[in-house]
């Protein structure tokens, strides 16, 4: 996991100096977003994980990410012509859950872990332009690969640990 202070670094490298980068005829930019997700459904499951493991073990558990908001990543490359524009677009985006407990003697989780890759087409054209700021208007059609890891982690002291994972995918 990164650091916030070098999450607000790597955000702020990538907004001022990669932000937009023009070539002649070409246009890329690079984009760090905060995405929020409505993850009603897998907060209820992580709800239902949590009532089993206080039920059936005798460790006080406590939910500490109940699936923020977090920095995902975009890569958008477009070529704009006399009136319109067309391109690809590439993004990264997760959050995720966690029900941990640890004290001196050791710590055990489990993870909810999403994450989802995109690759877009787009076509846009432009409504309004003023100097070097216009406003446009693009529809995107692409696909998602989604994937969903369910892990749990028990180590004592400094003993190894012992660790399960299930994974699944959608396309």
């Amino acid at each position: 996991m990164m650091s916030s202070y070098k999450t607000i670094l790597l955000l702020l490298y990538t907004f001022f100096i990669l932000n937009e980068t023009v070539g002649q005829g070409f246009d890329i930019s690079v984009n760090a977003v905060y995405g929020t997700y409505q993850m009603k459904s897998m907060s209820n499951f992580q709800k239902e994980l949590y009532m089993d493991a206080i039920s059936s073990l005798d460790v006080p558990f406590k939910i500490t990410d109940d699936f923020p908001g977090y920095i995902g990543y975009e890569l958008t490359t477009k070529i704009p012509q006399a009136n319109y524009s067309y391109g690809v677009n590439f993004a990264f985006r997760s959050t995720g859950g966690r029900i941990s407990y640890s004290d001196y003697s050791g710590k055990y989780t489990i993870d909810n872990k999403v994450r989802a890759y995109e690759c877009m087409g787009s076509i846009g054209t432009n409504l309004y332009k003023i100097k070097k700021i216009s406003f446009d208007l693009s529809g995107y059609l692409g696909i998602a690969y989604t994937d969903y890891q369910l892990s749990s982690a028990f180590q004592i002291n400094d003993l190894e640990s012992e660790f399960s994972s299930i994974s699944f995918s959608s396309l």
